[in-house]
């Protein structure tokens, strides 16, 4: 029999919006703390879409060599992304 992850109450699959913030948010402070992610992690593990979106850029980024808040913002509106990413 299979296992669901599934909150039986709400149907929602369990996640935490703060932690996925904070990843993101420690990342901007940090950009070297990306060496330290696991490399499996991708977009598409975040619950919420925009964090996804932001990590994406931020990945992106990254591997040109650079990350400010300057920078994340101008690549997503560039990209056409930045309302999806919540703003």
């Amino acid at each position: 029999m299979a296992t669901t992850l599934r909150n039986a109450a709400t149907g929602l699959l369990p996640h935490d919006a703060a932690a996925e913030r904070a990843v993101l948010g420690s990342l901007l402070i940090d950009a070297a703390l990306y060496d330290d992610l696991p490399r499996a992690l991708s977009p598409a593990d975040f619950y919420e879409t925009r964090n996804g979106v932001v990590y994406a850029a931020m990945v992106d980024l990254l591997g040109k060599g650079g990350l400010d808040i300057v920078l994340l913002v101008q690549h997503l509106r560039t990209r056409g992304n930045l309302e999806q990413a919540g703003g």
